[in-house]
């Protein structure tokens, strides 16, 4: 039976070192990395009144909204509110962080009503804030995220 041989030892070395490198990654370098890029995203939502799947947030509604002998709201009874929501004060917008670990990447924020505008908020069926979403990953981030892993890893 006729055969030959192939010599990996050089190629198998090389591999042993890259894995090597892998098992002592930092990665909380890599986690805080990722969770700036979370706010700068988050950042950029608060500018543009999106939420995470692109959608534009629900407008403010007019000031000094006058109620009707039924109780019901006059339409265009109020001033114009040109103002972009959640950004009056910007503490909400300046408030989310991460929490980076080696294991993990937390994207949030402390504030205490900061649920409500994300999600929204009903009582009944009425709606007392509509939901202005964002906090969340959609496909885009997760493909520029996927990037920033693999940038890290060509490094090693």
């Amino acid at each position: 039976m006729r055969g030959f041989k192939i010599d990996l030892s050089g190629a198998w070395k090389q591999a042993e070192r890259k894995l090597a490198k892998l098992a002592f990654l930092d990665l909380q370098e890599l986690h805080e990395e990722l969770g700036e890029y979370m706010i700068a995203e988050t950042r950029r939502r608060f500018r543009e009144g999106i939420e995470p799947g692109g959608a534009k947030w629900p407008k403010l509604k007019s000031a000094g909204i006058k109620r009707g002998a039924d109780g019901r709201f006059v339409e265009g009874s109020g001033k114009k509110n040109n103002r972009k929501p959640l950004l009056k004060t910007g503490r909400l917008r300046n408030s989310v962080t991460y929490r980076a670990t080696s294991d993990k990447v937390e994207v949030g924020t402390n504030v205490v009503y900061a649920a409500r505008h994300n999600f929204g908020y009903r009582k009944g069926k009425r709606v007392l804030t509509p939901r202005r979403q964002y906090l969340g990953v959609n496909e885009r981030n997760v493909r520029e995220m996927k990037e920033i892993i693999m940038e890290r890893l060509k490094g090693l």
